[in-house]
C-alpha cells in the first residue's frame, strides 16, 4: 500500500496534528490472495491481519474453491470475531515477541561482493 499525509484539528485545543493514513494495503492483500487461489499456486492461505475488510476476498475464495484452507493469524493486541468465524484456523500472536526476535536476520550482513547491509538503528 501507501501512506497519504493527513491533518486533523483537535476540537478541544485547536492544535493541528499531522499523521499519515494507510491506503490500498487491504485491497492489494485481497487481490493477491484471490489471484493465488484462482491460479492454483498455493495449498493454503495464511492471512496475518485483524482487518475485517478482508472478509469479502475470503468469501470469494470459499465460493470459488470450497476446499481451500484459510488460516488467520492475529497480530499482537488485535482480533476480529468475524475473521475468527470465517477462517479454518486462527492463532493469536500475542506473546510471540521471542519467536519474532529469533526469526530476524543479524544486525549486519555482508554479501558475497563485500557490500555490508545494516539494520536501521531503530530496528535493533
Amino acid at each position: 500500500g501507501r501512506y497519504l499525509p493527513k491533518s486533523k484539528k483537535c476540537s478541544n485545543c485547536g492544535i493541528v496534528h499531522h499523521t499519515f493514513e494507510e491506503k490500498e494495503t487491504d485491497v492489494k492483500i485481497a487481490t493477491k490472495m484471490i489471484s493465488d487461489v484462482v491460479n492454483d499456486i498455493c495449498d493454503i492461505s495464511i492471512l496475518v491481519s485483524a482487518d475485517s475488510d478482508l472478509i469479502p476476498p475470503i468469501e470469494f475464495i470459499r465460493n470459488f474453491k470450497p476446499t481451500h484452507k484459510i488460516y488467520v493469524y492475529f497480530p499482537p493486541a488485535r482480533f476480529s470475531s468475524n475473521l475468527n468465524a470465517i477462517a479454518n484456523n486462527t492463532k493469536k500472536l500475542d506473546g510471540s515477541n521471542i519467536a519474532f526476535a529469533n526469526a530476524q536476520l543479524p544486525n549486519e550482513i555482508t554479501t558475497a561482493t563485500g557490500f555490508v547491509i545494516r539494520k536501521p538503528p531503530k530496528w535493533v
